[in-house]
């Protein structure tokens, strides 16, 4: 938050307006999204857990992947691992270019497995409804409400995240070694 200039949620709140308008650049979303990726996994881990990766992707993609809610049900009925990398990354792609009957899906194309399952998924279960795009306001206010709903789980599995990490460092003990090795 300190590089936004930011020390508060109210702060950030304030903020959102600017943040959003930087955010409708395409790329500059992208790129926004992928930083996520890196943000929200606990060090060392090479994918995020599955329940951080819900949360994060319901502020971030509220109203940017029209299948959002079902995407969540899904992971949370079909799926119980962390979310790798290439998931993440394309997940976005999929939300940007899938129509409301997902009839465009080209299951032959390069999509990770688990995208592949969900749209399977879905067309078993008939479950291609779409959810109507919110104007702006409707948007801004819905993001400073998830902000405000999901920010305390979120201070909480960094909490986690950083008492792993120190857990992790002090069950570290390096041995000591003699210094009077010949290697001759």
């Amino acid at each position: 938050m300190a590089d936004l200039g930011v020390d508060s949620v109210d702060k950030l709140k304030a903020k959102l307006p600017q943040l959003e308008m930087e955010l409708n650049d395409i790329a500059k979303f992208k790129d926004f999204y992928q930083f996520t990726f890196n943000y929200a996994k606990d060090p060392g881990q090479k994918g995020i857990d599955l329940n951080m990766a819900i949360v994060y992707w319901k502020i971030v993609l509220s109203s940017r992947f029209k299948f959002l809610d079902l995407w969540c049900r899904f992971l949370e009925e079909k799926h119980k691992r962390s979310i790798p990398k290439d998931t993440w990354n394309l997940l976005l792609d999929f939300a940007t270019h899938i129509d409301d009957n997902m009839s465009n899906y080209d299951s032959e194309g390069a999509w990770p497995v688990l995208i592949d399952d969900f749209v399977e998924w879905c067309h078993e279960n008939h479950l291609m409804a779409t959810q109507p795009h919110q104007p702006q306001q409707q948007h801004h206010q819905l993001l400073q409400q998830q902000l405000a709903n999901y920010q305390p789980q979120i201070q909480s599995m960094q909490v986690q995240q950083q008492q792993q990490q120190r857990n992790i460092s002090s069950s570290y003990q390096p041995t000591s070694h003699s210094a009077n090795i010949n290697y001759g």
